[in-house]
Formats: structure tokens, C-alpha cells, sequence
């Protein structure tokens, strides 16, 4: 079997970290929090693919993130009876109950409350008055 052979010459060295008095690490942290911030302001600028500029409003990418968490709930199975329950990805709910679909770090996850669950599918409702939205979807199961 071969090894793998590395060639670390023409690399430059890393850069030593500048610390703050009496050899603490505030200038560390404080860059570490700097670069956060950045790393943030650039996930906040930039769109997913699909759902248009970064000049859209902020109630329009809302929007597009509710439509694409709708497209990530999956019911795998319906149990009937008095008290019915679902389960939607992976995990068992009933109705009155929130089902949160996360969409990335950065992003406010998307609450859906469970309004009815039928043998064959399950009616969801999504309200976020703030940014003026108000979906109610049927998921079905499968």
C-alpha cells in the first residue's frame, strides 16, 4: 500500500497571535469576535440560490425561507385514534404541537403548529405576523 508524502516547503508560516497585556488573550478573543461578526454580516447579505437577490425585503426572504422549510417537513407515518399523532422527521407530534424546521446558523427557524392530522395527511400553519405571513399547508404523508 503507498503512503501518502507531504510537501510542507512552500508554505508560509501561521501568523502568531497578538496578545494583549501581561500575555493574556484579549487581542485574540477580540479579533476572534470581529471575524464572528464579519462571517455574520456575509451570511446575512448573501441569499440561498433560488430566491432572488440580496435587495429583496426582509418579509419577501422570509418568505422564501417559510416556502422552503414547507418543502422540508416529512411525514413518515400517522397514528389515528382519540389522540392522533404524526411523525414528521423522525419525531412524534400531535395536533396543538410545534414542529421547528431550522434552515442554518444564522437563520430564525420556522415554527409550524400542527392544526389536523388525517390518515393521510397532515394540515400545518405557519404565522408570523411581523413579517406579514400567515400559510396554512396540507403535508402529506409519504
Amino acid at each position: 500500500m503507498l503512503q501518502p508524502t507531504f510537501d510542507f516547503s512552500n508554505m508560509e508560516p501561521i501568523a502568531e497571535p497578538k496578545w494583549g497585556e501581561n500575555g493574556s488573550l484579549e487581542g485574540v478573543i477580540e479579533r476572534a469576535e470581529q471575524l464572528s461578526a464579519e462571517t455574520k454580516a456575509i451570511a446575512d447579505a448573501v441569499t440561498t440560490p433560488g430566491t432572488g437577490s440580496s435587495a429583496d425585503s426582509p418579509a419577501s426572504t422570509r418568505r422564501n425561507q417559510v416556502e422552503q422549510a414547507v418543502r422540508q417537513l416529512r411525514i413518515q407515518s400517522v397514528v389515528s385514534g382519540s389522540r392522533p399523532l404524526a411523525s414528521i422527521n423522525r419525531r412524534p407530534y400531535g395536533v396543538d404541537d410545534v414542529v421547528e424546521v431550522s434552515l442554518g446558523l444564522y437563520t430564525q427557524p420556522v415554527k409550524f403548529k400542527i392544526l389536523t392530522i388525517n390518515k393521510d395527511s397532515v394540515k400545518v400553519r405557519v404565522s408570523e405576523p411581523e413579517h406579514g405571513i400567515r400559510i396554512e399547508t396540507i403535508v402529506p404523508v409519504g
